[in-house]
């Protein structure tokens, strides 16, 4: 929500550089908390698979 925020107050301020930089450091964020949950789920399929 932070990262929000940011964004919002720079582009106000008309800092198009800054707001693309936060847009992107978003992006990032939500491409690594895919990345996490997808292998919290292969973990969990590897331990199903060694028990079976």
């Amino acid at each position: 929500m932070e990262e929000i925020l940011k964004l919002k107050e720079k582009l106000y301020q008309g800092d198009i550089q800054a707001a693309i930089a936060i847009c992107d450091e978003l992006e990032t964020m939500g491409r690594q908390d895919k990345i996490n949950t997808l292998e919290s789920f292969l973990v969990v399929l590897i331990i199903h698979l060694i028990k079976n």
